[in-house]
């Protein structure tokens, strides 16, 4: 034993080594993407985010370099109109960037904590970070960003149709960006906005007044793209204010501007429906049919052809043939949801497949290793096992803390004013003592035990499914006294609901999501997606609107008192 001490010294060392090596030529090169993705992200976020993509494992990066990946990475999808609401990460990014009083960085990330925010529907959250962000701007005169700050917020009252206060955050933003560099596109936006504001206020006047100041500067620049959408635009004004004339003026003007055949197609269906409005059916289907020539593929585009089409052979009466094309309409209308859908599969597979990626890395540079020091084979082994066990315990502790992060969700998120479901959520809270398990787990990631990863996901593990299962007894017994028996009569209606899809029911009224429903219910995200998909197919729901609307809607037409008497 003694004899094979110095050979195991050995390979230790040199495993060190190598893995110090290794480590510091991936810091550096990561470093180097990182840096050329910070100098395109504004220009070219596509190009951006693919060279994020490049890096093998972001949570082998120094925290720093993390927290910078995390930034550019939501800025870059953020531009590129992909999918950020489940990029929490960003959070975290923000305060190591507040700790570092890195006020550049701290700017961005708060702008980015706002656009997170805001695509999760929280709207007050996102107010107060584009607010953070713009007064953080400041500090370093950054115009540009001042006014995206402000134009979001503006945007946050327009959808929530509070024109007045957006006009007064739009009208901000179109000053800060008419003092920053090449942001004449972020004005001709934002004139868009505040004329929309104006014309749904009934002030058709000031609406063409905002019009044409965003025409004029999309002129002055060329920007076609621009131009195109505020004549669609102010044509559409025309036809609100009844002058179907100038309406069809503009539209055809836009048509003009239109290049591709997926523009033109657009052009040509505002066309049809302006002819439409105007009792002209025979103009109104001329346009319509090249619209659907040019549509393609494009399912938004045809789900809009279609109901078009529906429309107007109804209006003349024929109800067969509105029918047909509602059903085609229905049709396109479920593929555009399915393609979202898709892609947010696609995003989340991406994001958290990380085992899959580091593998493939891992054996990259397993093969780079074996160049470099062919003679040493056991060193390499033994490198590889330590690297493995590194990468494996962080993974793993990943995974704990994300396992602590949800049930902090459940623990803080308020379903708005809802007394009862909030009241429900806090019998679940106490009967599944999640916040002593939330102390528990929180013990487990502190310290020492840290570097253990994969025990403390084994203990964390232990502490949420420790028990063979959970009493819901008491959840549905409080279910049933809060809403009138809900469950009773859900169970009574629908026999064939299984014990677990009335959970998931139940879960579902009181605003849980799919992924804080598997953790509840020892299942992955995408199983309960698949339960609801059959407690949709058993209670005759319809896919592409809400599940718990609908499930209310049938247990309370059903079973209200007046229904049973008739």
């Amino acid at each position: 034993m003694r004899v094979y001490k110095p050979i195991i010294l050995t390979i230790r060392i040199v495993s060190i080594i190598l893995i110090m090596f290794s480590c510091k030529r991936d810091f550096r090169k990561s470093e180097e993407i990182l840096q050329r993705a910070e100098n395109i992200v504004e220009l070219h976020p596509d190009s951006a985010l693919s060279l994020l993509e490049t890096i093998r494992n972001p949570y082998l990066l120094t925290k720093g370099q993390h927290s910078r990946y995390v930034l550019r990475l939501v800025q870059a999808k953020d531009k590129c109109d992909k999918d950020i609401s489940s990029d929490t990460l960003i959070f975290p990014a923000r305060d190591y960037f507040e700790i570092k009083k890195s006020v550049k960085e701290l700017a961005y990330a708060e702008f980015y904590c706002g656009r997170v925010l805001q695509a999760k529907g929280k709207r007050n959250e996102a107010i107060k970070a584009y607010l953070k962000a713009g007064s953080f701007a400041k500090e370093f005169d950054n115009k540009g960003l001042i006014g995206l700050s402000e134009f979001f917020c503006g945007l946050l009252d327009y959808d929530q149709h509070l024109f007045g206060e957006a006009i007064v955050y739009f009208r901000d933003a179109t000053l800060n960006f008419s003092q920053a560099e090449g942001k004449y596109r972020n004005q001709v936006v934002t004139y868009n906005y505040i004329a929309n504001s104006f014309l749904l206020k009934q002030l058709p006047d000031s609406a063409f007044l905002y019009y044409n100041k965003g025409l004029s500067i999309a002129k002055q620049y060329n920007d076609s793209a621009n131009e195109l959408q505020i004549m669609q635009n102010i044509g559409v004004a025309y036809l609100k204010v009844g002058n179907t004339q100038r309406a069809k003026e503009s539209l055809k003007k836009a048509l003009s501007l239109s290049s591709g055949e997926s523009q033109k197609a657009k052009a040509y269906l505002n066309l049809a429906d302006v002819y439409f409005r105007g009792g002209s059916k025979d103009s109104a289907l001329f346009y319509l049919n090249h619209s659907l020539r040019l549509a393609e593929n494009k399912a938004s585009l045809l789900a809009n052809v279609y109901r078009l089409f529906s429309k107007i052979e109804t209006t003349a009466g024929n109800y067969q043939q509105a029918m047909s094309y509602n059903e085609l309409y229905t049709k396109y209308l479920a593929k555009v949801l399915e393609e979202k859908e898709d892609i947010g599969i696609l995003d989340i597979q991406k994001k958290y497949n990380f085992e899959l990626l580091e593998n493939a890395n891992s054996r990259l540079l397993i093969e780079r290793q074996w160049i470099l020091i062919c003679l040493i084979l056991v060193t390499i082994s033994a490198f590889w096992v330590v690297y493995s066990n590194r990468v494996k315990n962080r993974e793993a502790l990943l995974i704990a803390e994300q396992h602590i992060f949800q049930l902090k969700e459940i623990v803080n998120k308020r379903v708005g004013s809802n007394v009862k479901n909030n009241e429900l959520r806090k019998t679940l809270i106490k009967q599944l003592d999640i916040v002593k398990k939330i102390s528990l787990i929180e013990s487990y990631l502190k310290g020492d035990e840290k570097i253990k990863g994969k025990e403390v996901l084994k203990k964390v593990n232990e502490i949420i499914y420790g028990q063979e299962d959970y009493n819901w007894s008491v959840f549905y017994e409080m279910a049933n006294a809060l809403y009138d028996n809900y469950l009773e009569r859900l169970s009574n209606l629908f026999p064939d609901l299984s014990e677990t899809e009335l959970l998931i029911c139940c879960l579902s009224k009181i605003g849980l999501n799919n992924m804080e429903i598997s953790l509840l219910i020892k299942t992955t995200q995408n199983a309960v997606q698949k339960r609801k998909s059959v407690i949709r197919q058993k209670t005759d729901m319809k896919e592409q609107e809400n599940f718990i609307k609908q499930l209310d809607q049938i247990v309370n037409k059903i079973t209200r008192p007046e229904n049973k008497k008739a």
